[in-house]
């Protein structure tokens, strides 16, 4: 069974256009640098339906092992960290497809 890891990001009011392209492109450029890392997308939320969360990236991977080293992995660990900069808040949810 593959895994869906998903974060939700409540962004904070003073991130620019030119910070929000970096993360989307940050995000992007973990593909083929993690194991067992299968797709990534990565968008700003155009509606209002997603309450305070207005940043998303959903990520596909391989199993639960490939989720157990993705989540302490070193790029992983930078790109988490530059994000998480920009956020009021956070959140992740992971489930089995």
């Amino acid at each position: 069974m593959t895994v869906t890891h998903m974060v939700l990001v409540a962004l904070k009011d003073d991130v620019n256009d030119e910070q929000i392209q970096g993360a989307i492109s940050d995000l992007n450029g973990l593909k083929g640098q993690i194991p067992g890392l299968l797709t990534v997308s990565v968008g700003r939320n155009f509606t209002d339906r997603g309450g305070d969360y207005n940043f998303a990236a959903v990520m596909t991977l391989e199993d639960k092992d490939a989720l157990a080293g993705y989540g302490p992995h070193p790029v992983h660990q930078a790109v988490a960290g530059k994000l998480g900069a920009l956020a009021n808040g956070l959140l992740v949810v992971d489930f089995e497809s």
